[in-house]
């Protein structure tokens, strides 16, 4: 929290209370080494491993809330949700969905049953079963809407190969015997989508509104209601039923006339092997400092399979700072050019974070001071330049001139001795 251009209010807060800190920094390094053997432990898994991925998110909301780290804090808590396991699904969710406070509209009694999903047309086919596989709290069930389900036939290496007119039904993703049943209901004929949920049988974009309803996604459902929205949607829906009519675009995808054979090519699975051992041998460099052979280095930054794992590692920077921008008018005046409008000083900002538009500025601005990127500073020049004084905002006189761009160089001790910062002039600018 020593770093100012990454301190969040609620940080600046925090710095206040070291005591908790230290108590969120043992507990932080004690749950990172217990996080991966929570998440393969034979005994509890289902349990453990959702409390290991709880943990993620709770870790890195935590880093959110007091450093402004961009889509670091939100890419590992969506990365770690494909460890949640079956149990989540299949206890954990309903219970939240028959018993949370949802309004009433949204809410699954305990006898609701399963959705029906009426079908016509493979692309209207592969879309509910994907929706419902990802998205519904409820049992389901996928259905023909046209015809009576007739007994697949087998192949004689004992495949089943339904022809395009047929639909297997599915109840939570396993296949449905409806043998026997009686006709369904057929659709309008100009829909391809049906729902009968909770005795309420709809169709076309009254039916998926009842869809959302019955999923996580329910807090959707004011907007689809608008009319824009459904018209948009219907004639979409439209011109791809004319789309799969025409040009038979899904049918002999989803339903082929012969078993598909899937071969394994030699080739592809020497090329997977050797880029895993590559990402591992790049890897084991990068972590203990080791040179890559240059031989063999032009293949990392060829294929994009370079990676470097230095966030914040080995250690946090030992320094941070604040910028300063001194400039001079056609007037002869000093402004802010950084901050406009306030007064052109070198003390330290409240809050510098907040000075800073975005996380992608924060990270170019960061590399200003660095030696290596100082060609960014004579582009970094031009671009104030032309915000000052092009479109109209800075007339006459108050046309910038020149400038300087200072860093104040603050360093950042662990004992918590305040440092006085040292200004650094970066570059000097000439606006024409």
């Amino acid at each position: 929290l020593g770093l100012d251009h990454f301190l969040t209010r609620f940080g600046q807060f925090m710095q206040g209370h070291p005591l908790v800190l230290k108590f969120l920094t043992w507990i932080v390094l004690w749950f990172e080494k217990a996080a991966p053997i929570m998440l393969i432990m034979p005994v509890w898994n289902g349990p453990m491993r959702v409390l290991s991925v709880l943990g993620i998110w709770a870790m890195h909301i935590g880093f959110g809330s007091c450093l402004n780290l961009g889509m670091f804090v939100v890419t590992p808590g969506v990365c770690s949700l494909i460890f949640l396991p079956a149990w989540f699904w299949e206890v954990i969710v309903p219970f939240v969905r028959t018993h949370a406070p949802l309004p009433r509209a949204y809410r699954t009694p305990a006898s609701a049953g399963p959705v029906t999903i009426y079908t016509r047309g493979d692309r209207t086919w592969m879309v509910a079963t994907t929706f419902s596989m990802f998205f519904l709290w409820n049992r389901y069930q996928i259905v023909d809407a046209d015809s009576r389900t007739q007994e697949p036939k087998a192949d004689k290496a004992g495949v089943y190969s339904p022809s395009p007119a047929i639909r297997r039904g599915s109840i939570d993703g396993v296949a449905l015997d409806v043998r026997g049943a009686e006709e369904v209901v057929p659709l309008p004929s100009d829909h391809d989508f049906g729902v009968d949920y909770q005795g309420k049988r709809s169709s076309g974009c009254l039916g998926v509104l009842s869809l959302f309803e019955a999923s996580c996604l329910w807090f959707l459902c004011p907007l689809l209601r608008l009319r824009v929205v459904c018209t948009g949607a219907t004639r979409v829906a439209n011109f791809l039923r004319r789309m799969e009519v025409q040009y038979n675009m899904f049918g002999s995808w989803v339903y082929p006339g012969t078993p598909r054979k899937f071969r394994s090519w030699k080739v592809t699975e020497l090329i997977a092997l050797f880029f895993t051992v590559f990402v591992v041998y790049w890897n084991f460099c990068t972590f203990y400092r080791s040179p890559i052979n240059p031989k063999v280095f032009w293949i990392g930054p060829t294929f994009k399979v370079d990676q470097w794992w230095g966030m914040f590692a080995p250690h946090p920077p030992k320094e941070g700072g604040w910028f300063v921008i001194h400039g001079i008018n056609a007037a002869g005046e000093q402004v802010n050019v950084f901050r406009e409008g306030d007064p052109v000083t070198l003390e330290k900002p409240d809050l510098f974070s907040a000075t800073i538009p975005s996380h992608r500025w924060r990270t170019y601005l960061l590399g200003l001071p660095n030696q290596r990127l100082a060609d960014n500073r004579v582009h970094y020049g031009r671009y104030l330049c032309r915000e000052w004084n092009f479109w109209g905002r800075h007339p006459g006189d108050q046309q910038l001139k020149s400038f300087k761009i200072i860093y104040m160089r603050e360093e950042t001790r662990l004992d918590d001795v305040k440092v006085e910062a040292v200004p650094m002039v970066l570059w000097e600018h000439t606006c024409f």
